[in-house]
């Protein structure tokens, strides 16, 4: 009889080192399978991973099992495991930084089974303006005494920067006047901020270096336009005139003269023309403009 007693004691301890062991085992087959090393997004653009493990020893594995975020930015789904982050919750002066992060996954009796352990590089992309001239940007003609735009685009890829323009003078600053046709809270991509430069007669003959400055808050860049002033030189107007000639006409009486446009092309310097003289020969009676008509509907002029 003692032996009997003894000999079931035995079975019993036995049966539950071996309910240990295999408790045990399925929690070390608990495993990660979808893992990241790395993640990466703009300071602007919430991003997010869906973590995963599963027991392979079991019939539904996923079944049971829990995550949780023991370090890092963000929160998790304890769940689902989907992972999610705001970077624009963080400091300007953390952009362009890593963070690394570790999330646990576990089953049953929070168990922890296994660790995931990640980083996110949050970056932010530096704003810059590009010259879009048709002459090379170490040699773009201006003239003096008038208003010449220069064509620039100020790029940022973070989407929720505002770029701060600003412009400098290398060495030499002008007589004239120069701006950036600017919106402080534009947010198109790119933002279109042309410059526009009125050097003054004083100017003229000079070269000049304007440094332009493109800033986001926390990173920056620069672009040097070069730029020489070209004198104003006055051009005959390419538009040719003919005016109809009239032959024996009375005086005191209204008289049509015809004005004719033979030939018309845009002039860069002067704009084209601007008016016409009519030379006109009489005798002793006065003689009175009244009226210059064009296609005998619209008043251009009148005078006596």
């Amino acid at each position: 009889m003692f032996l009997s007693l003894m000999a079931v004691g035995v079975l019993l301890f036995t049966g539950n080192i071996l309910a240990d062991d295999q408790a045990v085992a399925d929690a070390d087959c608990v495993t990660f399978v979808n893992c990241p090393r790395g993640l990466s997004t703009s300071h602007c653009s919430p991003v997010s991973f869906q973590f995963e493990a599963v027991n392979s020893r079991s019939e539904k594995p996923n079944r049971g099992i829990r995550y949780h975020l023991t370090s890092g930015p963000g929160t998790i789904d304890e769940r689902s495991g989907l992972w999610t982050f705001d970077p624009r919750t963080i400091d300007v002066t953390e952009w362009g930084q890593r963070f690394k992060g570790m999330v646990a996954a576990t089953q049953g009796h929070s168990r922890q089974a296994d660790t995931c352990v990640f980083s996110v590089w949050v970056y932010n992309y530096a704003p810059r303006p590009f010259y879009l001239g048709s002459y090379y940007k170490d040699s773009i003609p201006v003239i003096a005494g008038r208003h010449n735009m220069i064509p620039v685009w100020w790029l940022d890829r973070d989407s929720c920067d505002v770029i701060q323009k600003a412009f400098s003078f290398v060495s030499l600053a002008p007589v004239g006047s120069i701006y950036i046709d600017d919106d402080p809270n534009a947010t198109t991509i790119p933002d279109v901020g042309n410059l526009y430069f009125f050097p003054d007669m004083a100017d003229a003959g000079k070269d000049f270096v304007i440094h332009l400055t493109a800033f986001d808050g926390i990173d920056s860049s620069s672009l040097d336009l070069h730029m020489y002033v070209q004198p104003q030189v006055v051009v005959p107007s390419a538009y040719t005139l003919r005016i109809e000639k009239k032959h024996f006409v009375l005086q005191g009486q209204f008289q049509d003269v015809s004005v004719f446009l033979e030939k018309a092309s845009s002039d860069t310097i002067t704009g084209g023309l601007s008016g016409f003289d009519i030379l006109t020969g009489h005798d002793a009676s006065a003689l009175s403009l009244q009226v210059v008509f064009a296609d005998s509907s619209s008043v251009y002029q009148q005078c006596s």
